[in-house]
Formats: C-alpha cells, sequence, structure tokens
C-alpha cells in the first residue's frame, strides 16, 4: 500500500516524466524502490538493538521503554512472524497481487479504449485504497467506489463523466470477476469432495 501511494504521490506531482519512462528507468527505480523496503525490513528486524542503542538517549528512554514492552508482547504473540521465510513469502505475494490488479484495470481500460500508464493506474488504485478506509460503504460498495475512481480520475486530468463511467464498468467488472472465481472455487471443492 505504502509503494502504492508513493509512487501515486510521485505521478500526481510529475505526470510528464513518468509516464515516458522506459522499461530500463522502470526497471532500476524498481530497484532502488525494493532497496529502501529491504533498509525497512532490515530496521524492523534489527529493531531491538536499534531500540536499546536509542535507550541511550535519555530524553527518549520513555518511549523506548513502552515500544519495547509492546515488541515482547508481539514476539509473544507471533513466533510465526520472525521467519524470514514469512517475510519474503508475503512481500513476494503482495507485490504479485499488486501487479495482477494493474493489469487487471490496464486490460479494462483498454478494452474502453483509454490508454493508462502503469503510474495512473497506481493512481487510480491508490485512490480506491484509500476510500476503503472510510467508514461508509454501499451495498457492494456501489457509490464508494465509483467515486474513488472518479476522483483518480480527475486528478489525472478526465471529466468527471469519464471518471463515473469507466469506475462503474471497472467496479462490475471486478465483481463479476469475483462471483466467477467464486463459482469456480465451489465447483472445484465440490469436485475434490466427491473424489476422495
Amino acid at each position: 500500500v505504502i509503494m502504492v501511494l508513493g509512487i501515486s504521490l510521485l505521478v500526481l506531482f510529475n505526470q510528464n516524466t513518468l509516464s515516458a519512462l522506459s522499461f530500463s528507468d522502470f526497471f532500476i527505480y524498481s530497484v532502488i524502490l525494493m532497496m529502501m523496503i529491504m533498509i525497512v525490513w532490515l530496521l524492523y528486524f534489527y529493531r531491538t538493538i536499534i531500540l536499546e542503542l536509542l535507550y541511550r538517549i535519555t530524553f527518549l528512554n520513555r518511549y523506548i521503554l513502552k515500544i519495547l514492552e509492546m515488541i515482547k508482547v508481539l514476539k509473544k504473540d507471533g513466533l510465526r512472524f520472525k521467519k524470514t521465510s514469512f517475510f519474503l513469502i508475503s512481500f513476494t505475494l503482495s507485490l504479485a497481487s499488486l501487479f495482477c490488479s494493474y493489469l487487471f484495470y490496464i486490460f479494462i481500460l483498454k478494452g474502453l479504449n483509454l490508454n493508462f500508464s502503469i503510474w495512473e493506474v497506481s493512481v487510480l488504485s491508490s485512490t480506491g485504497l484509500l476510500v476503503t478506509i472510510l467508514p461508509i460503504k454501499g451495498v457492494g460498495g456501489f457509490g464508494t467506489t465509483e467515486g474513488a475512481w472518479t476522483l483518480g480520475m480527475l486528478l489525472l486530468g478526465y471529466s468527471v463523466k469519464t471518471g463515473v463511467e469507466t469506475g462503474f464498468i471497472v467496479h462490475i467488472t471486478a465483481l463479476l470477476s469475483v462471483f466467477v472465481l467464486f463459482i469456480v472455487g465451489v465447483g472445484l471443492r465440490a469436485l475434490l469432495k466427491s473424489t476422495r
């Protein structure tokens, strides 16, 4: 989510440069982003050592003690999170999920004769993610999803009409794909149960 929001902010502030990126530039920026994520992961992994070093700074003592207590509670509750393989698998699956959702949006928009770059799709996806934290949601997400999509389209310079129309089409297509996958899953489960 942080990566999507970061890329979206870059797009908003510098659309012309980012939309003209070549694949090699995109690869370089992706590698830099991966390195930054790995640094954050290392900071998390060695957090107790870092916090103990920061504890030596006197005005931070009270805050560091609270953080250390929370870390001890988390260690007791989640030993599986300590495994490196868990983080790598989670990270890889998150990136794959993000990539697939971007491709989903790009294919739908290409079917509507709209050519969006991956950067523009990240803006649209980010506005959709931001709306999910709101406590208001209609049945099936109708209204809020289209509103978020339209907001993203407005940020990219498209009209409200285009935003509402594409938002509705993307939302209906997403709901239909989830329904189809549900039916396939139920059918496969029934098939597996009958073969046992």
